[in-house]
This record gives C-alpha cells, structure tokens and sequence, in this order.
C-alpha cells in the first residue's frame, strides 16, 4: 500500500474470519455482543493522496443490546482524499432479524453518503407488513437536511402512502419535520414541527382513525380497535407543555368493539390535568377528572431517557373518581390473552382524592356487584362476586368481599388499605375461605377452609395465618404436563434464536422477568392435611397417596417457596404402580424441609400375589420400600416368605415364581404374556379415567385392578362421613371363560369405620366371604 504522495498506486487486500468475538467485544468495552460466526475481505488501491477502500462482509446470528440478526452481509466503498473522507457507499442485506419487538423476515438498505445522501429502505417484516421508503438530501457540518420522497407501507389489506414529500432536519438534541402526512383512504398521520431536547419545542401530530391492530401486531398496543386524536409539544425542555385530546373505540382481536376511552390533557408545569371516561357498549360509564403534581421533562437527569416525569411538591393532588354502574366485561380486552376469561360484574363508585402524593386524603364509596372470571391457568370460576367500601381520610376501608366458586366455597374478607404513601399502600386485610376452590388445574386440584391475614404494603405484601385442605389432588409427571396441553422441553440455543427471530428478543427478557405477583409475598402459613388430600404422580413408579399431617408453608420476597414439616401416608388409602400392578400403602412418612424438590419419602407399599387359594390366606406378601426424592426414589424389594429378586420380579409380574415364568420359559399355566400385557394395558387406561370420573362422581377410589379370585375387578369409593369409608368391587367379565374362579362374580362390598388414627372397623360382604375386623397400628 502507498504510504505518501508519489509513490504510485497498489493494492492490499486483508481477509478475516472470526468464530469468538467476545475478545474485540470486551477490547471495545461491551459485553452485550454476541455472534456464531463472521467472515471480512478488505481491499485498498489507489495512490496515498487519493485511496479507495472497498469491504465486503458476512455475520451470521448477531447479538447486540438486546437486539437480533439471523444473518447480515454488507458490500460497499469508501473514498479517501487529502482533506479525509470523501464519500461513503454501500449496501445492507438482513435476512431474520428482531429489533425489539419487532420482527424482520427481510431487509435491504442501500445509500451514499457525500455532499449529498440518498437512501432507500426495503423490508418485510411479520405478519406481511412491507416497508419501502426513499430518502434524499445534504449534509453541512453537523446537520442533515433532507426530503423524505417516498414512504410506502402495506399491512392488513391496506397501503399507505405520502401525501407529498416531507422535509427532514437532524441536528445535536433536534430533530425537526415539516408538513409530513401518510394516508390510506380515510386513515391519516400527520407530524409538524421542531422537538428540541435542549431549547424550545413547537411539534403537532395529529391522528385519525389508526387502526391499533398494526402497531399491537409491531408490539406497541396492548390492544385492538380505532385511535383518533390530536397532540401539541410546547415551551423549553426542562418544562415543556403538552396539551390534546385522545379517543379509542376498543376492539378485542378477532372481536367487535366493546367501548370506548376518550381523555383531554393539559400538562403543564403546575402538573397534569386529565379528564378521561371509559364507555361499555351496553351501557355505564367510568369518568376520572382532576390533577396529578407530575411535571414532563425533556431533559431527564437519567441521561439514558429520552424524556422523564418529576413529582411536584405542594398539596395539588385533586382526583374526582365516578363509575355509574360500569360493565367490567370492558376491561376483558386491556388484559393480557390468558390473564382472565368471560370478566363480568358492575362497579358503582363515587370518591375525591385530596392532599399530596405521600399523605393523600380520600371521601366516597365503591361498590361492585356480580363479579365473575375464569382464571384458565387455574382452572377456577369464581362468581356472585361482592366488593363494599368506602375511602375516609388517609385510608379506604373494605366492608364486604366475597367471592363464590362453582362448587359453593366462599371466601370473603375485611379491612383497611391505607392510602399513605398512593404509591405503595398498607395492607391489612383479614380473609376467610369456606370450601374454597383455589385451583382446578391439570397440575394441581384443591379446596381449602381457614383463616388468613393480607398486611405488609402493596410492594411487599405478607400472607399469614392457617389453612385445612379438602379434597386435593397434586399430579406430577410427564402424562400431567400431556394433560395441561405442554410438553416439558429444553430450549437450545437454536431454539432460542428462532424464538427471538419470531417474536423479538424481548420475549426471551420477559421469559426471565421477575418477581411475579406470587415472587412478591412474604409466606408463614400452617397448612392442615386431614385426608383426602392425595400425591399422585404420573411416571413410572406411579404412585397414588393419600396423606395427612400438617405442614408450614414460608417464602421471602424474591426467594424460593419453602415447605417445612412431616406428613404420613394413609394405611390402606394409597398405592404405588410397579410393572402393572398396584402395591398397597401400608406405612411411611413424608419429610418436607425447604424447597419443594428437596422433600423425601420413606414410605411401604405392599402386593399380595393373588391366589385361587383360601380367600383368608394370605398367601405371598410383597413390600417394597421406597426412599428418596419424587424424582430419584430407591426402591427395595422383600417378601414373605423370603425368596429371591428374580422370583419376587416373576411374582409382581406373573403370579408365578421365576422357575414357572411364561414370559421367561414360554411352558407352562398361569397367565400368557398377552394377558399380563392386557392388564397392565387396563391399569393404564383405569389411570386415565380414573381422575376425571372421580372428580364427575365425588369419588375418592377409582381403579381396576388384577384379583386372582375374581379376576378384573373395578372399585370405586369414597368417604361417605368424616370418618367412613365405603367402597364397591365389581369382577369385569370378558369372556364366558376368562373370569372362572371360586367365587361369585356379583358385587362386593367394604365398609371401615376410623376409630382412631391408628383404629378402624372393617366390614366386608359381597362376593367375598363375611368378615368383621379391627385394623390397627402402633409406631415406635
């Protein structure tokens, strides 16, 4: 290369390829910067006093600050002469980019850069938005000045286009435009004037019947419909004045339009006076009027933002608060897709907030009526809903909630919220649950009754106090999360990639947000377990338990839930699944002591290899004791009589010692390998049906089991009192000949009274010889 004035002209070419570009990230100081891989070729020619640069360039999966390229290639030149750069040219290709929350499929951006610029942009972005824009104009020192000649967007059916070229000027802290207007047909954008971020500011946008789908489709509305409306920036940037009227006719997506919002703002340096009202299409209305003390800047100490709020002194909070019996089903299209279904109820509100941000003074009442919504993460209705209160003083007193689920359970609660500081209330609220469903989920089924009290502040609130569960049922294992419609999965980074490309990076930031509402609570609950309340677990071994005991229930804000205490299996009252067959639970304990995968079992389930025997012989007696974690459980095998692992294995699975195994010697009575195959088929599908025909016929116990009596036997039960338990068994026959065996093939019957915990009367008929005992059980 030519390094001075007549040295003639030569030509450098430098290539790279790069794998790791964390190294020149941290040279250049960022750690935001991420890529799969790049590839550079640079070529300079020409004499010293007159070079040329061209590049050519490739990088597949960039990122940076949170924004995404799948793969971008760049070709373009560059002039130097003796007074510096002369002129830059060039073109940029992205293929699968996401810059924030919007999603690129493609783009093309080609320019120059001398005394004069000229740029074109081309781009499809999702959802089948197209972009194609031209910009032309100069540069002088510091400043740009330019025409935006051509800007023309297509989306959901409709193309946008100037109205005529519009002037552009881009200077430090300026930016200004002049008589810019974009059109389709009756929809219309219009933006005039100077943003100036160090001095006076004078900028008008007007907006006329947008429809919100684009921009909730770009990520910027949370919500559907039409926004019209009409905004002026005036005065110097430290305290700049905004004024204009804004009206939405709300529309869910794939909906009609439920209402509408309509506000008028005068913000100002005194503080920001609103006068906003929602409208429901059936009818009522929600009207809040007054002054916040918040002062707008354009020129924030955090440096970062382009413009900040400011909380202004002095007794200027003046809120007038009027809701004349308006709809909630209005507010079903503000939340997020999932948050609450079919929203129902009427508000009735009259109440003025006085005084200042931290000591704020209210006056009036609220009052809701017929508030229903389903919660589809919890599977839960609740309906009949009731809120009376009144606002006095610093404080608003809650006189009555009450809230109904589908099954009668009621939870209702009193008490105070106090108002100082507005932005950060004190809680201290006492709730009572009677039968309460709290969740009817895929994952998770339960009632609950007791005592609990709501205090802390709204930023940190506290849960105390003690509750009883009813009927429970918690499921875990893959077959739960079939059930939920989810499957467990480990993202690669390639997954998290295309995730990104789709939806935007953000998607992956807002996977790790925290803390959730949940996150926030301070927990001290005593949790009791009377019965009822079964484990159930879905994966091989399968286990059905029922426990009792009391647990403690703790968290810190931000913390982990932590369960601490011990509960015990139900004698009789569980099972555990091995190779097919159901083991019945016969001791153990259950040790929770902080998170929730750090809870051990140590429990005893016992088979009985049934027999054609004796019906009062007992026969073979299989234990199996399991030990551990729910997700790593050691499982050891005895029996009585003692015999070995293979005989007991060929017991569980045949009924027959391992010498007598059809499945491993092909000779031989008993059952043949399709047998065993479909039973152990039945005890899957009795699994199966088993929780929903429980939950539709109030029972406890539904299963179908191998009895070597009466063969295929289906039992269904369930606690008739607090202290009885009936259950009935009916042989299933298949064939005239499948079912032989020395008993009768009508039903039968079992009856047991809990005298104590470790008594019970046991009364058995049917198809089974009477019996009359007492079962009991004594711990050491």
């Amino acid at each position: 290369v030519a390094l001075r004035e007549g040295a003639g002209a030569d030509t450098l070419r430098l290539g790279a390829r790069l794998t790791d570009i964390a190294p020149l990230a941290a040279l250049a100081g960022t750690d935001s910067l991420t890529m799969d891989s790049a590839r550079v070729r640079l070529t300079v020619t020409g004499p010293a006093q007159l070079r040329r640069i061209r590049i050519e360039g490739e990088a597949r999966r960039l990122l940076y600050a949170g924004n995404q390229v799948e793969r971008l290639t760049l070709t373009g030149a560059a002039g130097l002469d003796s007074t510096g750069l002369a002129g830059v040219g060039g073109d940029l290709r992205v293929d699968g980019a996401a810059l924030g929350t919007i999603a690129v499929r493609e783009a093309r951006i080609a320019g120059r850069f001398d005394s004069l610029i000229a740029l074109q942009v081309n781009a499809l972005l999702r959802d089948g938005i197209a972009l194609d824009a031209a910009l032309r104009g100069t540069a002088s020192g510091d400043t740009i000045s330019g025409t935006l000649e051509r800007l023309n967007l297509a989306e959901g059916g409709r193309k946008w286009s100037l109205e005529r070229p519009a002037a552009l000027a881009l200077r430090p802290r300026q930016v200004e435009v002049g008589d810019f207007g974009l059109r389709s047909g009756e929809h219309r954008i219009t933006l005039d004037g100077l943003l100036d971020r160090g001095g006076e500011s004078d900028l008008a946008l007007e907006i006329r019947r947008l429809d919100l789908d684009l921009l909730r489709r770009l990520g910027f509305a949370p919500v559907g419909g039409i926004l019209d409306g009409n905004l002026r920036l005036t005065g110097p940037a430290e305290t700049p004045s905004l004024q204009g009227k804004v009206s939405a006719a709300i529309r869910p997506e794939g909906g009609s339009e439920v209402g509408r919002i309509n506000s008028a703002l005068d913000w100002t340096a005194a503080g920001l006076r609103i006068d906003a009202a929602a409208a429901h299409e059936s009818g009522g209305r929600l009207t809040i009027a007054g002054t916040l003390p918040l002062r707008l800047t354009l020129a924030p100490q955090d440096t970062s933002s382009p413009v900040g709020v400011i909380r202004q002194a002095g007794d200027t909070l003046g809120l007038v608060v009027r809701a004349d019996s308006f709809d909630l089903a209005f507010a079903q299209a503000l939340l997020p897709a999932g948050t609450a279904e079919e929203l129902e109820g009427t508000v009735a509100a009259n109440g003025r907030v006085s005084g200042t941000m931290e000591r704020p003074q209210v006056d009036g009442t609220v009052r809701l009526t017929g508030f229903g919504a389903t919660l589809p993460t919890l599977g839960v209705r609740y309906q009949e809903g009731e809120l009376a209160g009144r606002l006095t003083g610093d404080r608003f007193e809650l006189e009555r909630f009450r809230l109904v689920t589908d099954n009668d359970g009621e939870l209702t609660a009193r008490g105070n919220v106090g108002l100082a500081p507005l932005d950060d209330p004190r809680l201290d609220i006492a709730v009572e649950l009677r039968e309460f469903r709290v969740a009817r989920s895929p994952t998770l089924r339960t009632i609950a009754s007791g005592k609990l009290r709501l205090s802390g502040t709204a930023a940190t609130p506290e849960l105390t106090g003690s509750l009883t569960l009813g009927r429970t049922d918690v499921y875990t294992g893959t077959e739960t999360a079939a059930a939920a419609g989810v499957e467990e999965v480990e993202l690669t980074p390639e997954d998290l990639q295309q995730l990104a490309r789709e939806f935007g990076p953000s998607v992956l930031e807002r996977a790790d947000e925290g803390p959730g509402v949940v996150d926030r609570f301070r927990l001290d609950l005593d949790v009791g377990l009377p019965r009822r309340v079964w484990f159930r677990r879905r994966e091989t071994p399968k286990m059905d338990i029922e426990i009792a005991g009391r647990m403690q229930v703790k968290q810190e804000p931000g913390q982990p839930m932590q369960f601490f205490g011990k509960v015990s299996p139900l004698p009789g009252r569980g099972s555990l699944e091995l190779y097919g067959r159901n083991f019945r639970m016969v001791d153990g304990d259950i040790t929770l002591a902080g998170p929730a995968d750090a809870t051990t079992l140590d429990v005893t389930v016992q088979y009985q290899v049934p027999t054609q025997a004796d019906p009062g012989d007992d026969g073979i007696l299989i234990d199996v004791a399991a030990a551990g974690r729910p997700d790593s459980l050691e499982l050891t095998f005895t029996s009585q009589p003692t015999m070995s692992q293979d005989d007991i294995i060929s017991y569980i699975i045949t009924g027959r010692p391992s010498s007598e195994n059809p499945l491993a010697g092909g000779a031989g009575g008993g059952e043949s390998a399709t047998e065993v195959g479909a039973e152990i088929a039945l005890t899957r599908l009795s699994e199966s049906v088993s929780g929903a025909a429980g939950e539709a016929l109030g029972l406890d116990v539904f299963q179908i089991r191998q009895d070597g009596l009466r063969g295929l036997t289906l039992t269904a039960g369930r606690y008739v009192a607090s202290r009885v338990f009936l259950s009935l068994q009916q042989p299933i026959q298949l064939s005239s000949d499948a079912q032989q065996g020395s008993g009768s093939l009508g039903p039968g019957f079992e009856l047991e009274y809990t005298v104590r915990r470790w008594l019970r009367a046991n009364l058995r008929g049917g198809n089974v010889p009477p019996r009359f005992l007492f079962r009991g059980r004594y711990a050491f």
